[in-house]
């Protein structure tokens, strides 16, 4: 129960939504204490986020720029996008950068 009984709300019980970071390696991966590379922790480098994000984020983008530029990325399933909606607390950017991305289009693909 969210509140007691004798509180207006009269013990009603609550729902919470919470969202989960989804794993480096994507949906069908899992973070693991025991795969160093399988999530960001606390006590990483700025160095060690770098690389992991880098090597071992599963990406939405395509496997050649010319694909990228036809079909854009598929951003629902990459971590490096997803992240972002966590993180990123500027709204605009944030649209800018799936729109961009999400079309091929944009700065990091002409």
């Amino acid at each position: 129960k969210l509140v007691p009984r004798h509180h207006p709300l009269q013990g009603k019980p609550a729902l919470i939504h919470s969202k989960f970071f989804p794993p480096l390696q994507g949906a069908q991966g899992k973070m693991s204490s025991s795969d160093a590379n399988s999530a960001i922790f606390l006590t990483d480098t700025p160095e060690d986020i770098e690389r992991k994000i880098k090597t071992h984020a599963f990406s939405g983008g395509r496997d050649t720029k010319k694909l990228q530029e036809e079909l854009g990325a598929d951003l629902d399933v990459d971590v490096s996008y997803q992240w972002l909606r966590f993180f990123l607390e500027d709204d605009d950017e944030l649209a800018r950068i799936g729109r961009e991305y999400g079309s091929g289009s944009g700065e990091f693909w002409s």
